[in-house]
């Protein structure tokens, strides 16, 4: 419908934990606070015989709202619920990718190695869920067909009513790494199989009962994009003319994300090597 407005308060924590805006002094820092969100709800708020009010969706409306996605072009969809396999959510899910969008869903909460959809389909991110030791999560389903773990267990984020709760669950898990692909694809052009191969090669890796996946390293997964040669600049002496016979002192300016080590090196007019020092500074702040 044309309110997305959320009563439950899953889909707000949800959103908070991918694309909470930070450096306001408020809250939570989502893990993209400059991503922005396309809000869409297709659930609704039922009461259960013995659990209260709970979350529920049906199909129909999950297909619309992908369609909607995919009509406006979202960059990323996170999917933090599952269910049995559906052939229409399936062909949804389908024309969204062929459209450009990565798909991201939550591998469920059963802790049993059994496949949930869409977290099960072949063109999802499949996320499953570890603890705050980053061990896996006792609730969270796994197996071979799950690309990625995330922390899920005890996740403080946005809630309905101006509100911040702790929660958990792989929905909690999902959106972690909605908000790393939102930040990648931030600085840079990469597709889902880029991005999908970059999160399984760069975290170590977690045990599920048997079945290792990688633990999210959102820091690794950017550097393993960056080909950007290190830029070092000399800010004095300006002109580059240094008398030799007295101390001097030099100033530079160095900017990379994977600088570690750095040589300095002085040659005299006749081109030879006059002094050369290394330093180690991957400590810098």
């Amino acid at each position: 419908e044309n309110n997305p407005m959320d009563y439950h308060g899953h889909g707000t924590h949800c959103s908070g934990i991918s694309s909470a805006v930070g450096n306001n002094s408020l809250g939570v820092l989502g893990v993209c606070w400059n991503c922005s969100i396309m809000a869409v709800r297709a659930g609704f708020k039922i009461q259960h015989p013995t659990q209260g009010w709970v979350g529920s969706l049906e199909t129909d409306d999950v297909v619309a709202a992908i369609n909607y996605v995919t009509k406006n072009n979202a960059t990323v969809v996170s999917m933090s619920f599952g269910g049995s396999h559906s052939t229409s959510l399936d062909a949804a899910l389908n024309d969204s990718y062929d459209n450009g969008s990565i798909l991201v869903a939550a591998s469920g909460n059963a802790g049993t190695n059994s496949k949930q959809y869409p977290c099960g389909y072949d063109k999802v991110i499949c996320v499953a869920a570890t603890d705050s030791d980053n061990t896996s999560a006792s609730y969270s389903n796994y197996g071979s067909w799950v690309d990625v773990a995330a922390p899920g267990t005890s996740v403080w984020s946005t809630y309905y009513d101006d509100r911040y709760i702790s929660a958990s669950g792989t929905s909690m898990a999902a959106p972690m790494v909605a908000g790393a692909i939102g930040l990648i694809k931030s600085l840079f052009d990469k597709n889902q199989t880029e991005i999908r191969d970059a999160l399984n090669s760069t975290g170590f890796e977690v045990d599920f009962s048997g079945v290792p996946s990688p633990r999210l390293d959102v820091y690794s997964a950017i550097l393993s994009f960056d080909e950007t040669g290190p830029k070092v600049s000399l800010v004095s002496p300006s002109d580059n003319q240094v008398n030799l016979s007295v101390n001097q002192t030099f100033t530079c300016n160095m900017s990379d994300w994977q600088l570690k080590n750095v040589t300095f090196e002085i040659w005299n007019s006749s081109n030879d090597l006059y002094y050369n020092e290394s330093k180690n500074i991957s400590d810098r702040k």
